[in-house]
């Protein structure tokens, strides 16, 4: 039986969470401001299996985060969030593995501990962690467009929980 690339998925490991490169922002959406969380795999300069083991692995991130393809609707996935210090958590359902993104960007923090809303986006292509904004954004739209972005929203739940939702 062969299986799609789009079927294939790995529980991630550790050490695939240590590698990964994370962007954060907040931008104005026509819902508002949200804070974005883009996760991505940094260029390898490996084989093609090598790559298709690294998409396996991202599509599992993805599906243990409980995220959907841009094309669906986008799934809420609040109780997978959680804020420790500059930390922000991000639980792992079948692998019990969290995985810690430090906040480098103060506003992104301080609007994510308010109770702003959050896009959690994991990119299956990979993206050079020093890439600049314009071309995260169109390493968006054209993921989006390809199918090649697995996304959901959150929000921290001690602000849900202190009733400022959003």
């Amino acid at each position: 039986m062969l299986t799609t690339p789009e079927a294939r998925r790995t529980n991630p490991t550790p050490s695939l969470l240590a590698s990964l490169s994370v962007a954060q922002w907040v931008d104005a959406t026509p819902n508002g401001h949200v804070a974005f969380l883009l996760v991505t795999h940094p260029p390898k300069a490996d084989t093609a299996d090598v790559g298709s083991c690294i998409e396996a692995s991202m599509r599992g991130l993805a599906s243990e985060l409980g995220l959907a393809p841009p094309s669906s609707l986008m799934p809420d996935v609040s109780n997978r969030l959680s804020i420790a210090r500059d930390c922000i958590m991000l639980s792992l359902a079948e692998s019990r593995l969290t995985f810690c993104v430090s906040i480098r960007n103060t506003e992104w923090g301080d609007f994510v501990r308010g109770g702003g809303p959050v896009a959690i986006v994991v990119g299956l292509d990979p993206l050079s962690p020093t890439t600049e904004r314009t071309e995260i954004n169109e390493y968006l739209a054209t993921g989006a467009t390809a199918d090649r972005l697995l996304v959901g929203k959150a929000q921290h739940q001690e602000s849900v929980r202190e009733g400022r939702e959003s």
